[in-house]
């Protein structure tokens, strides 16, 4: 505590100024020359959680609380403070998976047909996420996210058997429902976040991912012979994408209220699917046949955060990806015990989501 006596009030101002310009420095230790009635004095300050000094003025003695000056703008960051901090967002949005796979006739895949059978999922879902993100004062960076998504209605799924080359004479053909399908995503990575400007800072990411779904077909009808619907389908098609990835993100702040951000990430995966097709009794159950392989793919997002109070934000956000599988391995599983081994011709993956939700910074 300092205690100053000075017979004006012009006196406690030029005072009162002084030491909260020591304060906004946070010294750990300091001293205020006093002059008074052409005497000088020297007192020691020291700086404390919550300051106080006591003024004697002209209507007598009062205590006033110090608060440190801290500028506009300082220690502020683009997802928390440059001194460290971090963030959880919470959007819901629109997302739409595309999953198609096909097959060979052997396991060179170089015998007629070249493609014998195709199935592809077109799932619209709704999808709730959630981000989180941490800084440390060094520019440490982490970053994750787990996302999870139902097919509610207006998908589709296409399975196609073909007798030629090229997807030539095609004699089966049917359609069913996807409702119920699921996906799950999770993603975690690590950085370093380097600030290019006031405003605008760059994080360079490495990182891995996890995607799994469950596909179901159900309600199925017969296009090609045309024999129509047929009762009793509910099978189903688990994939699981394993990824590591690279990647590099930025963010930048225009004004003190809108933050944008963008992201690309590379990734490389291991893939592994698991069937059920429960209406084909020379097939096992629950496992029919298994997918195995590896490829690559690609992952991008934008956004943006506008802030309606310190530390609370609306944000919206646009994610896609892609990820591409060549060459695999199909191994049927036979309700005698057998199996056999043909080419995994293709899997792809497509996926895309439109979001909106909260954003809160600590």
């Amino acid at each position: 505590m300092v205690q100053v006596q000075s017979p004006g009030a012009r006196r406690t101002q030029i005072l009162l100024s002084s030491v909260l310009c020591l304060l906004s420095s946070e010294p750990t230790a300091a001293t205020l020359t006093v002059f008074d009635s052409g005497m000088t004095r020297t007192i020691g300050v020291e700086a404390e959680e919550t300051p106080v000094m006591t003024v004697f003025g002209d209507t007598g003695p009062r205590q006033v609380t110090l608060a440190p000056i801290v500028p506009a703008g300082v220690g502020a960051g683009v997802d928390g403070a440059r001194a460290g901090g971090g963030y959880f967002r919470l959007s819901t949005g629109y997302r739409r998976d595309q999953t198609r796979f096909d097959i060979a006739s052997d396991a060179s895949g170089r015998a007629t047909p070249d493609v014998l059978s195709e199935l592809a999922w077109k799932l619209p879902d709704a999808e709730i996420r959630l981000d989180a993100g941490w800084t440390h004062a060094s520019g440490f960076t982490v970053r994750g996210h787990l996302a999870y998504a139902r097919t509610l209605s207006g998908g589709r799924v296409r399975d196609s058997d073909y007798a030629l080359d090229d997807r030539q004479g095609e004699f089966s053909r049917s359609y069913s429902d996807p409702k119920g399908s699921t996906a799950r995503d999770f993603s975690l990575g690590v950085g370093w976040r380097f600030a290019l400007a006031a405003r605008h800072e760059l994080t360079p990411m490495v990182g891995l991912a996890r995607y799994k779904g469950k596909y179901r077909m159900r309600d199925g009808e017969q296009i090609v012979p045309p024999l129509g619907d047929f009762g009793g389908l509910d099978s189903n098609y688990q994939p699981r994408w394993r990824s590591g990835w690279i990647g590099l993100e930025s963010e930048s702040r225009p004004n003190d209220r809108l933050s944008v951000r963008a992201g690309l990430k590379h990734h490389w995966f291991s893939y592994e699917a698991t069937a059920n097709w429960n209406l084909r009794g020379d097939f096992a159950h629950p496992v029919s046949y298994r997918h195995l392989g590896h490829g690559a793919g690609w992952e991008a997002d934008i956004g943006a955060d506008w802030s309606f109070r310190p530390g609370h934000s609306v944000s919206v956000g646009f994610s896609g990806r892609r990820l591409r599988l060549r060459d695999g391995r199909d191994i049927t599983y036979f309700s005698d015990g057998e199996s056999g081994e043909i080419q995994l011709n293709g899997v792809d993956n497509d996926s895309w989501a439109l979001r909106a939700g909260y954003r809160f910074d600590y």
